[in-house]
């Protein structure tokens, strides 16, 4: 499950990198989480503005919220939106 992941995220980031030109290049053996994330946001954001939307704003609580519950999903081998196991975790706070 983790090979998948890993190859859908390096996929996503390498198209989004064919539509812009950007100096890094991705290394799965040395996998950067933050150029990722900024591939993602900026491939959202250019969406997002082709639809008159704001740009998405950062918000640590919910990216917070958002790593545990990756990191849930990885331990658990489960694709869920909740931890249902988990009760103090049915919001991001």
């Amino acid at each position: 499950m983790m090979q998948l992941s890993r190859f859908i995220l390096v996929a996503f980031s390498i198209f989004l990198s064919l539509n812009h030109s950007y100096s890094q290049k991705i290394d799965i053996h040395d996998f950067n989480n933050q150029y990722l994330e900024y591939l993602i946001k900026t491939g959202i954001d250019s969406l997002r503005q082709i639809e008159d939307l704001k740009p998405l704003h950062h918000d640590s609580i919910l990216y917070l919220a958002a790593k545990d519950h990756a990191s849930y999903m990885l331990g658990t081998n489960v694709l869920a939106h909740e931890q249902r196991d988990i009760p103090e975790r049915e919001t991001p706070h």
